[in-house]
């Protein structure tokens, strides 16, 4: 009789490590496996775009700090006392006054805001226009009056969008009352 629970409690035993093996194997392939693993896959995902954001946000803040070391001495050229909302110049991304030297693609115009000198790059896509028509680049001389509008960059040039050329005060027709008259649109 002993044997036979013997017996017994044995096969028992193996039924139940046969079913453990099964409940195993089925575990991978149930939806909770699959639940748990898209989980992971979802929160893997947002840590990686979280990290793709802070290695942008800190691109912007050294390109900040870069740009604004050079913010004075580039664009204003003195301490800030002037009439511009910051106390300088109020051209802050641009310049105006008399060409010093040109040096293709860029060139060195005086500020006539701060008497300083910036530095202008140009690019195919800069517009240079003189009265109602666009002129190339080598069409530019020393001495010549601009504006030029543009964005800095971080060593503190301007990358110039727009470079109007303005024309000499004695080319310009006066009135009789020595005034200059209003444009007249046609």
């Amino acid at each position: 009789m002993k044997e036979k629970e013997i017996e017994q409690n044995k096969s028992e035993d193996q039924v139940e490590g046969e079913d453990v093996q099964i409940e195993q194997s089925s575990f991978f392939q149930s939806k909770t496996f699959v639940t748990i693993l898209c989980a992971v896959g979802v929160v893997l995902l947002m840590l990686v775009a979280f990290k793709a954001g802070e290695m942008v946000q800190s691109q912007k803040a050294d390109f900040a700090y870069s740009w604004s070391q050079n913010y004075y001495p580039n664009f204003v050229g003195r301490t800030a006392t002037g009439p511009g909302p910051d106390g300088g110049s109020m051209m802050a991304h641009g310049v105006f006054g008399p060409i010093i030297s040109i040096d293709s693609p860029g060139l060195v115009v005086q500020d006539m805001n701060g008497n300083t000198e910036k530095d202008i790059m140009t690019s195919t896509d800069t517009v240079i226009r003189d009265l109602n028509s666009d002129i190339p680049f080598g069409d530019l001389e020393v001495n010549e009056q601009i504006v030029v509008i543009g964005s800095p960059d971080n060593s503190g040039q301007i990358e110039a969008r727009l470079i109007r050329v303005i024309p000499a005060p004695s080319s310009l027709p006066l009135s009789p009352d020595g005034m200059q008259p209003p444009v007249q649109s046609q």
